[in-house]
């Protein structure tokens, strides 16, 4: 089944298995309400791993990803949406478009103080 991709920025130090049971059920909320054949039904399982261990190949459709390790996959069941769950999470929505392209010249710039040892 196709869903919504929800990263959950951890502080450093955290691992998954630091995440509340309540911020867990948020994040699986939000993949249920915003994917479009997931939100219809009920008892929906959300997979979650860490960050690093997301493969993608070339060869991979549009959203789809694999695994690394299949092991370090986890799974949640999402009964029901939670309407109000849903609704709270989306009135702090803010999107952000980053300046990726600033990003990458100002790494440029460190890597390059480095080699000439500024």
């Amino acid at each position: 089944m196709s869903s919504a991709h929800v990263y959950l920025r951890l502080n450093k130090g955290q691992t998954i298995d630091d995440i509340s049971e309540g911020l867990l059920e948020d994040c699986a909320q939000l993949v249920k309400a915003n994917s479009i054949q997931g939100n219809k039904v009920n008892n929906v399982d959300v997979v979650y791993t860490p960050w690093y261990n997301l493969k993608k190949t070339a060869s991979m459709d549009v959203g789809q990803v694999g695994f690394h390790n299949p092991k370090m996959v986890r799974t949640v069941r999402v009964e029901k949406r939670i309407n109000e769950i849903v609704n709270r999470l989306n009135k702090t929505k803010v999107e952000r478009k980053p300046d990726l392209r600033g990003c990458i010249t100002n790494l440029a710039s460190i890597c390059e103080m480095k080699m000439i040892g500024v």
